[in-house]
């Protein structure tokens, strides 16, 4: 219940980071087009960056205003510990998942949806398994559920990110260009503010039936 009561929220959450990574898609994939191998680089490395400090910033909201969000969708005294709980939890990994979203999306931006897919299947996996260790073994509550996430983002974000340093080519993150570039972060800006906002609006609806 207490992980339930949190699902329309986290939807909200996840919903705006993936619409946000289509601006890095879309960045990279017109640089890639134009052969511009500075570009590229600028691109990669100021989305890395900007997922990076974004998933701190949400983090810290996440922390702070778990209760305040939890009493948007009238969350009841009997869940309202627990769901807490596990909602600073699951905010205090979100780094990794935004690093992994914007890792992905610049090798989607290439053509390259396979290797995200198996990053992504193998996090599943990984948290299937580390929730049901954790709950039958440990005997641990939502604790089991947040923890398995996090490490499960802690996987693919690093598989995405290995990825682009190691990738060859043009598509590279290059760590000399691991900083912002004011062209390259307007025009992710651009195209994931819309795209993530417009993601969120199912989930917002969401919210206000819960709520209701």
């Amino acid at each position: 219940g207490a992980v339930g009561i949190c699902g329309s929220l986290i939807s909200l959450m996840s919903n705006l980071v993936i619409g946000c990574a289509t601006g890095t898609n879309v960045a990279v994939a017109k640089r890639i087009g134009a052969r511009n191998e500075e570009g590229v680089k600028r691109a990669v490395g100021t989305s890395v960056l900007f997922s990076l400090c974004a998933g701190l910033l949400l983090t810290v909201i996440g922390v702070i205003f778990a209760q305040t969000f939890l009493s948007w969708v009238n969350c009841s005294d009997e869940l309202i510990d627990a769901a807490t709980v596990y909602f600073r939890l699951y905010f205090a990994g979100v780094p990794l998942l935004m690093v992994y979203n914007f890792a992905a999306a610049c090798l989607r931006s290439s053509g390259d949806a396979t290797r995200p897919m198996l990053f992504l299947t193998s996090g599943g996996i990984v948290k299937v398994a580390l929730t049901f260790v954790f709950t039958k073994f440990l005997d641990l509550g939502v604790e089991a559920v947040a923890i398995a996430t996090i490490v499960s983002w802690a996987l693919i974000a690093c598989l995405a990110l290995g990825a682009l340093l190691k990738n060859k080519g043009i598509l590279r993150l290059d760590l000399r260009y691991f900083r912002f570039f004011k062209r390259e972060l307007l025009d992710i800006l651009h195209v994931g503010i819309p795209a993530g906002l417009q993601m969120s609006l199912y989930a917002i609806a969401n919210v206000i039936i819960t709520s209701t």
